[in-house]
């Protein structure tokens, strides 16, 4: 029996139970299955924005716009 990815995400339990690596005609799904169950969440990072860097650019904006203007 060849588990689908979303059978493998759901229950993994389930699949690790029965071995899901045994001797299948397609090798690579299970190795991708296998890379899905052992994989871990990585937290992302927030970028910090730096605001008075934003304010001077939108001062900078203006004073160009005044100046095409003119």
């Amino acid at each position: 029996m060849i588990y689908t990815y979303r059978y493998a995400l759901e229950n993994k339990n389930d699949v690790l139970k029965q071995h899901f690596y045994y001797h299948t005609k397609n090798k690579s799904q299970n190795e991708l299955l296998r890379k899905i169950l052992t994989k871990k969440k990585k937290k992302k990072k927030k970028k910090k924005k730096n605001f008075f860097l934003n304010r001077l650019l939108i001062i900078y904006k203006k004073r160009l716009m005044i100046l095409v203007m003119i």
